[in-house]
């Protein structure tokens, strides 16, 4: 019963999102262009979801603003980022330089994740925009919920240790090790890789 819109830069992730709803049977409006759009129509949205934006924008605090003008009183938002605290960076900043990766420094990649979030740089955000923050907390990679996603990119042990042996590649049993090390560390210290973010508009 919901009334779907999408928004993206890229003209071909708005095609395939179309096609996607097709192909399930929902409606939703997709759009090219940045939610500034959505300002001219003095269009209302009681839920945004804002996944993996955040970290990319050259001025966050700004876009925050803005999705909170979107927004009724009562409105949520649903935002996910990484988490710059996660235990895997304290780790990977030590080693990187073996793998030729001095790109990144903790969640932050040059020319493409110009920020870092923690729980509490996160909260402070929502909240100099004007929202009521209602859940903060990390999750881990491959999260069925938040980031289903990289699953492709980080497979369970099992089938890491399955495709090294067939393919006599130990890579990706290293990727597969990462996922269970992330998911042991958001369980036990609330350190993964993931940030989300449930805040309200008063």
């Amino acid at each position: 019963g919901l009334q779907a819109h999408g928004i993206d830069l890229d003209p071909s992730n708005v095609a395939a999102a179309e096609a996607l709803a097709r192909k399930m049977g929902l409606i939703v409006q997709c759009t090219q262009g940045d939610a500034s759009k959505f300002r001219l129509t003095g269009r209302q949205f009681d839920l945004i979801r804002a996944s993996q934006i955040l970290e990319h924008l050259t001025d966050p605090a700004g876009f925050l603003t803005h999705l909170f003008e979107l927004q009724p009183s009562g409105g949520h938002l649903i935002l996910d980022c990484p988490n710059n605290e996660a235990a895997f960076w304290l780790i990977k900043n030590r080693i990187r330089k073996w793998f030729g990766r001095v790109d990144f420094y903790n969640s932050m990649k040059i020319n493409q994740h110009l920020w870092g979030f923690s729980r509490k740089g996160l909260s402070l955000l929502l909240t100099k925009a004007g929202y009521q923050v209602l859940l903060c907390r990390d999750y881990a990679m491959a999260d069925t919920l938040f980031q289903p996603e990289t699953e492709f990119w980080y497979p369970t042990l099992r089938k890491g240790l399955r495709y090294a042996v067939q393919n006599k590649d130990i890579y990706c049993l290293l990727r597969a090790s990462i996922r269970f090390f992330d998911k042991a560390t958001s369980m036990t210290l609330h350190r993964g890789m993931g940030l989300v973010a449930l805040a309200k508009k008063p």
